[in-house]
């Protein structure tokens, strides 16, 4: 996995000479290796990211391949190969079409909660998130002080539900 590159040590044992046809470098088959071993995605204009199982998002990945890319090459290494297996990694995880999150899903600390199921789901890399938010979902949870102060400021009997699609929308739209 790629963020094992930086602990590992410096010195790669691999027969890296599995990257080379006929005498000459052939960056595909590192990106392949690469790709086969990492969920790895490019949104268009964008570096490439990384899909982390134990967070549940995606993070930016560039400086990881390259640093991967220099210990699976050793002494092989240079700028030259580096950048062209870098570039076929984003050439072939280009991210065609919507790459924004529904509106629907909403990644929280212990899952992606859908707003139209109302159920919570587990993390998965189908899901293109970058960030998500701290607090784990619970269903039934409630909050008796915040309501009182709603009701305190806004007395009435439909001010509540409306503070509450409020907040909604902020989450959901982000404005």
């Amino acid at each position: 996995m790629i963020e094992t590159a930086i602990t590992q040590k410096p010195e790669n044992t691999e027969d890296i000479t599995k990257y080379w046809a006929n005498g000459k470098f052939v960056p595909q088959k590192l990106a392949d290796e690469l790709m086969r071993e990492n969920k790895l995605v490019t949104p268009p204009e964008q570096e490439p990211y990384l899909y982390d199982s134990t967070k549940g998002i995606y993070q930016q990945a560039e400086a990881l391949i390259r640093a991967q890319i220099r210990f699976k090459l050793g002494q092989e290494a240079n700028n030259g190969r580096v950048q062209e297996t870098l570039q076929h990694i984003k050439d072939v995880t280009l991210m065609l079409g919507e790459n924004e999150p529904s509106k629907t899903l909403i990644p929280v600390n212990n899952g992606v909660y859908d707003l139209t199921t109302q159920t919570l789901q587990p993390f998965g890399e189908e899901y293109f998130f970058t960030a998500k938010s701290q607090v784990d979902y619970q269903t039934g949870s409630e909050c008796p002080q915040f309501e009182a102060f709603i009701n305190k400021i806004l007395p009435g009997e439909n001010n509540l539900s409306a503070i509450y699609e409020l907040l909604g929308s902020f989450i959901v739209t982000g404005k």
